[in-house]
């Protein structure tokens, strides 16, 4: 059995069907979640002793989730401590890199569904492409990586296929997949560090203010406000 099988079981999920991964991810429980603009070369970060999985949030929402199944490779299985990990595809990456962004493919793809998923294909076309990627929920990238690694296509065929939001409007699917997190919301923490604050609140460990102040400082003016909407605490 794969890592990203075990993993998939661990959560209560079967090794076949598409997953709401941020979802499972919240489900763990001490896990601070942060979705950040970073760097455009960064796709995201994990620090084990702070219980922490941080995601580019100006990636396509499909590369998000990506980024956030990769991180979780290096949460449960890794031995570093903290990893900063950059946005490509293999290049010149390192082994526990590869080995991160392969988990990812395999727990967001499993090979079984991705193969019954594929098997009638004999002509690909773009069409294939937009029913595999809404199926499984990931970016045109890590789809065109899965199916030339899995040697069900060649490089040279696989880059043939561009323009894939242009087409997911045509077809009538919805194309936020292929675009980032809306600027207003592009800073958010989700996980332990909320659950934590709003407990010692409840039990009145911490006054109003403080509470509040914890909440800016996650980026949940949100909560503060009541505004879901709410910029970030600092803009003027």
């Amino acid at each position: 059995m794969t890592l990203s099988e075990m993993l998939r079981i661990q959560f209560g999920e079967d090794t076949q069907s598409p997953i709401d991964v941020v979802n499972l991810a919240l489900s763990i429980e001490q896990l601070n979640l942060i979705f950040y603009p970073m760097p455009s070369h960064i796709s995201g970060m994990c620090i084990k002793a702070a219980d922490l999985i941080a995601v580019n949030s100006t990636m396509t929402m499909g590369r998000q989730r990506f980024s956030l199944a990769h991180e979780l490779y290096h949460y449960y299985y890794d031995n570093f401590e903290t990893t900063i990990c950059e946005k490509t595809f293999d290049g010149n990456k390192s082994d526990h890199e590869k080995e991160a962004d392969q988990f990812a493919s395999f727990f967001l793809m499993p090979s079984a569904a991705l193969k019954k998923k594929i098997l009638s294909i004999k002509i690909w076309s773009i069409k294939d492409f937009l029913v595999l990627e809404h199926f499984f929920q990931v970016s045109h990238e890590a789809l065109k990586w899965r199916l030339v690694n899995c040697g069900a296509l060649t490089k040279e065929q696989a880059d043939s296929f561009s323009g894939i939001r242009k087409y997911a409007a045509m077809y009538g699917y919805p194309t936020n997949l292929y675009d980032p997190t809306p600027i207003n919301r592009q800073k958010i923490t989700l996980g332990s560090y909320i659950d934590l604050a709003s407990i010692l609140s409840e039990h009145e460990l911490i006054s109003e203010g403080k509470y509040h102040e914890l909440l800016l400082d996650a980026f949940r003016a949100d909560i503060v406000y009541g505004d879901v909407n709410a910029g970030d605490a600092d803009e003027d």
